[in-house]
């Protein structure tokens, strides 16, 4: 999962009564800790911001074209039962 906070002025601005970029910025500076904060000295209320994971993962279509080149070799359903049935 992936949350992202920015700091958008048009957005979170508006949605939350900052009507200036700076009000914006500043809430955001008191609201957030880094993630090596909360690692030295502990969570707390604040929002953790930062990399909290990072994990390699395949990508998706090269993950799809694998399932599709696994199940490629299998017959169509109804073609085993043609070849299969005398003439």
């Amino acid at each position: 999962m992936l949350e992202a906070i920015t700091y958008c002025h048009t957005t979170f601005g508006r949605r939350n009564k900052m009507p200036s970029p700076m009000e914006n910025m500043q809430w955001l500076k008191k609201h957030t800790v880094s993630i090596k904060q909360v690692s030295e000295h502990g969570p707390d209320d604040r929002i953790t911001v930062g990399e909290l994971v990072n994990r390699d993962y395949p990508e998706y279509t090269a993950e799809y074209q694998h399932l599709i080149d696994l199940f490629q070799p299998l017959p169509r359903f109804g073609d085993s039962m043609r070849h299969e049935l005398p003439t």
